[in-house]
């Protein structure tokens, strides 16, 4: 029994297994399962032909599931296969799992699985090691130049689950969808839908516009700011935000870019009393309005769903708090050796209590807030009240914060589950902690170059922070003082190097990387440094990114053959950018794929160096651990980016 619709090709047997192929890339003998309470639900599964679908079924004692599988068609016209998996039970289960397909996998030569949230994307070229693989909303399984994408809502009920083995194959592959502790009669996974060819970029861009919500015109040139935290981190203090914002105002080309100031995590008493520390002795009040006086958006960093021991949120009010697996309040988070107890955000009071927050603080003028450690809601286990589905607790967490803002200030989401969708942030951070080093480098870059598809359709991306200061630098003799990771230093450790780690290794070559993709990107560019002590070369590298025009979403065009894309193309206005980066230790010799380009006629000209070419090179060197940034400016112009 078969379905084919457009590239895809789904295949039963009589036992209810199935295969899927996409021209090279198959998925082999898949299995549904339910489980529930741990239990799988053994019954015989029966297939029936109906005019519009294959339906699968299975009953027991427990309940029944159905799977059905049909042909679909996006909006624009990208064909494939939709399945759908429903269970309904005799009795409510404290937990339930749904497992759309269990199976193998063909050869494949990449695959590309998103994170939850920022960061941590997947991108593996096989052969790979072997080590386990989890991913989650969507995977693009690749074999040469055919792809399956296969991809759930980001409004499902439950967040789905991509788990295999790498090695040389991908093998032990399944989705799955648990709905733990929700006390359910019910479950559903969603439409997951399997569409295939060979456009991967176009089918990731339809899949954000299918999971676009909210009809706002999203800026085209997102307000540039600077922010505390990457240089500062949690020493803080008012006159370090004036005296930046007084450099900023200071300076004829910086004050005409940027616009906004965000005070990051350290201007607070404790996480859960959200007062301003001695460091800020004026209060915050004062602060907004004295960056206003100067020409600012003032901004403000909250991590609205914890609350520090210390708290009297937490001291006074442990009903508000979620739960252990046992039922008691629980600490559900930790960084850094700092931890805190979650907010239960199923329960009226505590979203009330985020609503009062972010309008009070809105109050006083702040323009533009960012949410931390959103994701790590779903650390605890149980909640109040266990109807409320997992992907529906940040959801309500940004709705009450939506709703204090009430339009008057830009909201950031950080740590930001996908699932919680775009209706109440205008911009999300998609990259992990970037610091000025060229491993952090490395790593944000796969999670930039994965996730590029969502910017300008659900919301803005943020990339993180665009730094500039080098282990070059002799003006800051401060440069290295802060030694983050030596909070996981105990009394008993010899010396760990590791744990010694400074947080700025960058070589002036990595630095022009780092900003090329912040460039690239098409996104949020929030600079990070201590500006009055960057040297001349540092300063002049953000001064560049800054001029240049802010163009579309970046296409990272080795997306699907690199563990680690190097090549992107991005248009920027009558302008287009071609970024090549070297990730490896020996000299590149780059031949630049001109096919890609919209324009014919136009002047070349090396973003960093500056040099031009009437007619480029047919091939360019890039050092190790560089870049080259091109652009082309048709009417035989060159940028203005000198």
């Amino acid at each position: 029994m078969e379905l084919i619709s457009g590239n895809v090709k789904i295949e039963f047997t009589d036992n209810g297994t199935f295969s899927l192929r996409c021209g090279k890339v198959q998925l082999l003998d898949c299995r549904p399962q339910a489980f529930v309470d741990g239990n799988r639900m053994n019954a015989p599964i029966r297939i029936f032909n109906l005019a519009d679908e294959i339906r699968l079924e299975c009953s027991s004692d427990t309940g029944r599931w159905t799977m059905r599988a049909s042909a679909a068609e996006t909006p624009s016209g990208y064909c494939g296969i939709a399945l759908e998996m429903d269970l309904e039970l005799n009795s409510p289960a404290d937990t339930v799992a749904l497992i759309p397909f269990a199976g193998a996998c063909g050869h494949l030569t990449h695959y590309l699985g998103s994170g939850r949230a920022g960061g941590r994307a997947v991108s593996v070229t096989f052969p790979a090691r072997e080590e386990e693989l989890t991913s989650y909303y969507a995977a693009m399984l690749t074999n040469d130049r055919d792809h399956l994408y296969c991809n759930v809502p980001l409004s499902a009920s439950a967040l789905p689950e991509f788990q295999g083995k790498t090695a040389a194959e991908l093998h032990d592959f399944s989705l799955r969808f648990t709905f733990p502790h929700e006390m359910r009669k019910s479950a559903s996974t969603g439409k997951l839908l399997f569409i295939g060819g060979r456009d991967p970029h176009g089918m990731m861009r339809e899949y954000a516009g299918m999971n676009r919500t909210n009809t706002r015109k999203l800026p085209a040139a997102p307000i540039r700011g600077w922010n505390t935290w990457d240089y500062y981190r949690w020493t803080i203090s008012e006159d370090e935000v004036l005296a930046n914002a007084d450099f900023i105002a200071h300076d004829p080309e910086l004050s005409r870019q940027i616009r906004r100031i965000v005070i990051d995590d350290g201007w607070q008493y404790c996480y859960g009393e959200w007062e301003p520390n001695p460091f800020f002795p004026h209060g915050m009040e004062y602060l907004a309005k004295e960056l206003t006086k100067m020409g600012f958006e003032p901004g403000l960093w909250f991590a609205p769903l914890l609350a520090e021991p210390q708290s009297r949120l937490a001291q006074k009010s442990m009903h508000l708090l979620a739960m252990s697996e046992g039922g008691q309040p629980c600490l559900g988070f930790e960084c850094m050796k700092r931890f805190a107890f979650l907010l239960d955000p199923t329960q009226p009071e505590v979203t009330d209590w985020i609503q009062a927050l972010f309008n009070r603080y809105a109050a006083m003028g702040y323009r533009y807030f960012k949410l931390d450690f959103l994701q790590r809601i779903l650390n605890a286990r149980r909640f109040h009240d266990p109807s409320v589905p997992k992907t529906d607790l940040l959801r309500r967490t940004m709705e009450a914060a939506g709703k204090g803002v009430a339009g008057r200030a830009e909201i950031l989401g950080c740590n930001y589950l996908f699932a919680a969708g775009d209706a109440y942030v205008d911009q999300v951070r998609v990259g992990g902690d970037i610091h000025a080093r060229w491993d952090h480098i490395r790593t944000n870059a796969v999670s930039i170059a994965a996730n590029w598809h969502f910017n300008h359709i659900l919301w803005l991306n943020d990339p993180d922070f665009a730094v500039a200061r080098t282990i070059r630098n002799k003006k800051d003799s401060e440069l290295n003082q802060l030694r983050a990771h030596v909070v996981y230093v105990d009394p008993a450790d010899a010396f760990d190097p590791d744990k010694d780690r400074a947080l700025v290794t960058m070589e002036p070559p990595h630095g022009e990387v780092l900003l090329s993709l912040v460039l690239v990107s098409g996104g949020v560019c929030n600079l990070s440094d201590n500006l009055p002590k960057l040297d001349e070369n540092e300063l002049e590298m953000l001064k560049k990114i800054l001029r240049a025009a802010p163009g579309d979403a970046g296409r990272p065009l080795d997306l699907f053959e690199s563990k680690i894309p190097a090549l992107w193309h991005q248009t920027a206005g009558a302008e287009e950018r071609l970024l090549c980066i070297n990730w490896g230790e020996e000299e590149l010799l780059w031949e630049p794929d001109l096919s890609v380009l919209k324009t014919e006629k136009y002047t070349v000209c090396d973003f960093w160096s500056g040099e031009t070419w009437a007619e480029l090179p047919e091939k360019l060197r890039i050092a190790p651990q560089s870049c080259r940034l091109l652009v082309f400016s048709p009417n035989e112009t060159v940028s203005n980016i000198q």
